[in-house]
């Protein structure tokens, strides 16, 4: 089994939170564009990971693994996110928890989070004012060693 650190920070150089509920409603978001966005949110995660050097922390590469973090080889564990939104303008609460939708199926692919179920994850999201130029995603990830959800 591979061994994880306590946390790990990322720093993703896009906005993740795109309005994808008032997309969704106004049906401008169908399964294909989700599937698009978190598909290339992957590989911004992934680049992010490897060059920062912690690409070890996925139990398998991109390329070759399974879709499901529950088929990997570590045993399930409590993960802590804190995620911070940087963008020129704030959304509403909504729409600021729902466009980080795709990035939290991301990590769970990833192997990153186990579940996104509150058994397995607490989670919490939040936004700042940027200046135009400087907007990004901080993201805080934490393990619990030893636990489960409970």
């Amino acid at each position: 089994m591979t061994t994880l650190p306590q946390t790990v920070r990322l720093t993703l150089p896009v906005t993740t939170s795109l309005n994808v509920l008032n997309g969704i409603r106004h049906g401008k978001w169908g399964a294909e564009k989700y599937k698009k966005h978190r598909d290339s949110l992957e590989g911004i995660v992934w680049a992010e990971l490897v060059t920062t050097g912690q690409k070890h922390l996925i139990p398998w590469p991109p390329a070759t693994r399974q879709r499901s973090a529950r088929n990997n080889d570590r045993a399930p564990r409590m993960t802590t996110l804190r995620a911070t939104r940087y963008g020129t303008r704030k959304l509403d609460r909504i729409n600021l928890w729902g466009g980080f939708k795709a990035l939290v199926d991301v990590l769970t692919r990833l192997g990153l989070i186990f579940d996104d179920s509150e058994q397995w994850l607490d989670d919490d999201y939040k936004q700042e004012k940027a200046n135009r130029g400087e907007s990004r995603t901080e993201l805080e990830i934490s393990w619990l060693s030893g636990t489960q959800g409970g």
